[in-house]
């Protein structure tokens, strides 16, 4: 008998041990369908060991099913779970920073300059759409005793002047307007300048009367209230310097980043006093060039 004779032999025998194999399991399965008798007897004797094997099996992946189940279940809900969670921490965190606005505007502790001045709280109900003029329009007016060249802050800092108002509502230049101008103050060194507008909603220049003082990245910039009779008072926020810059002359300036995110902007404050007329034409700030 040659090699392959053999190995024919024996995969008939593999092949008939997987059927005796397959008909026990079976039979184990089945154990209701031996028929009864002396050799039915004999049968459920010799499958028995087997039938406990496969009902142990069986009950073994049953339970791992059940697990596999339950636990992609349990994922399912705890992942729901943590979605609610971070839900309510954002709302949670949303009303809170609403409610700590709303009393900083109406107790305007972050321009304590200005705490004993008469001043309306207004929402933004309009903003201009385009990069040459920054405006916005808030839903108080001249019936609320607003009228133009008023101030305009918020627990940030300065945010702009009312330019014009009807009975209902005004309209605000802000901060950051290429048209805009103010006296300012560097806080660390008392150095004067005047800021102004760039477009730009997270930037503006400043240029000191002396081009020759040092200044740093970091430091604050104030409402200088100057010159006297200034539409603004002494001691607002503007921003911090984010650079030191030159010009095409070789002169240098400082980029501030805004207190303010004018970007976020929703509330302000109008602090209802004007300071324009005391000012002759030479004493109020020119726009930037």
């Amino acid at each position: 008998m040659n090699l392959t004779q053999i190995w024919s032999e024996r995969r008939k025998i593999v092949l008939l041990g997987l059927l005796v194999v397959l008909l026990l399991v079976l039979l184990a399965r089945q154990a209701d369908l031996i028929p009864p008798g002396p050799a039915g007897r004999v049968v459920r004797t010799f499958v028995h060991p087997l039938v406990v094997s496969v009902g142990a099996v069986d009950r073994l992946v049953e339970r791992q099913w059940a697990i596999l189940f339950q636990a992609k279940d349990l994922e399912a809900e705890n992942k729901a779970l943590k979605e609610d969670i971070a839900d309510l921490r954002a709302r949670y965190e949303r009303l809170a920073e609403s409610h700590g606005q709303l009393e900083r505007l109406l107790g305007l502790k972050a321009a304590k300059p200005a705490q004993d001045m008469p001043k309306v709280t207004a929402s933004i109900i309009s903003i201009s759409p385009n990069f040459w003029t920054r405006t916005v329009t808030i839903d108080s007016g001249q019936r609320e005793g607003i009228g133009a060249d008023m101030p305009v802050v918020n627990q940030d800092g300065l945010v702009g002047i009312v330019r014009d108002a009807t009975e209902s509502d005004a309209l605000v230049q802000l901060l950051v307007d290429p048209e805009f101008a103010a006296g300012a103050l560097v806080r660390e060194t008392r150095d004067r300048g005047i800021v102004g507008g760039t477009g730009e909603l997270d930037r503006i220049r400043l240029i000191l009367d002396n081009p020759q003082t040092p200044l740093q990245v970091g430091f604050e910039v104030v409402t200088s209230g100057l010159p006297a009779g200034s539409l603004f008072p002494k001691g607002f926020l503007i921003g911090k310097i984010e650079s030191i810059e030159r010009n095409k002359f070789g002169q240098p300036y400082a980029l501030v980043r805004p207190m303010v995110r004018f970007d976020r902007l929703e509330g302000v404050v109008v602090l209802l006093e004007t300071r324009r007329r005391e000012l002759s034409p030479q004493q109020v700030p020119a726009p930037l060039p």
